[in-house]
């Protein structure tokens, strides 16, 4: 058996010190004996302390991050300009970041599904036509009840939902 001064792909002063009893073995001793202990490759020796200090960083990193994503959306959006990602009926202006120019053959379509819902046809029928006259969907092969009423909570859909009224 041959000894090894450290384990493979670390170079912690912790390793160093405390050799393995085999090639490819786990350590002995305290850190083995003990489950609350264990070892990655970023952090070395990492505790049950250790494990829930980080885990609260990055939860509240992710809070954060969310919060300043959303405020420079907000922001983009009061210089009129977009917020991201891509709308049905729009197109990026080449060059101009943020700027959109109406494409008239989906504004067509968007005009058609707002007049059928204000027609009082739901959803799900309005898809179905829109299926059978084949017109491409925003996303995907199909239409569906979905991509008409979108989502509430995240302002999808062709509906007019609070967010879209709230100007």
């Amino acid at each position: 058996m041959r000894e090894s001064a450290s384990w493979r792909g670390t170079d912690s002063s912790w390793n160093r010190r405390r050799p393995r009893t085999e090639v490819g073995s786990w350590p002995t001793g305290e850190v083995a004996e003990n489950p609350q202990y264990f070892r990655t490759c970023a952090s070395g020796l990492v505790t049950e302390m250790h494990a829930g200090l980080e885990g609260l960083m990055s939860a509240m990193y992710l809070r954060q991050l969310a919060v300043h994503v959303r405020r420079g959306q907000a922001g983009r959006v009061r210089e009129g300009l977009s917020g991201g990602g891509l709308t049905y009926g729009y197109a990026p202006v080449p060059g101009k970041r943020g700027e959109r120019t109406i494409v008239e053959a989906e504004a067509e379509i968007v005009r058609r599904v707002f007049a059928e819902y204000v027609a009082v046809r739901t959803p799900r029928d309005i898809a179905i036509d829109l299926n059978r006259d084949k017109v491409r969907p925003p996303r995907g092969e199909f239409w569906s009840a979905g991509t008409i009423h979108g989502n509430r909570a995240r302002g999808r859909g062709c509906s007019p939902t609070r967010s879209m009224t709230a100007a």
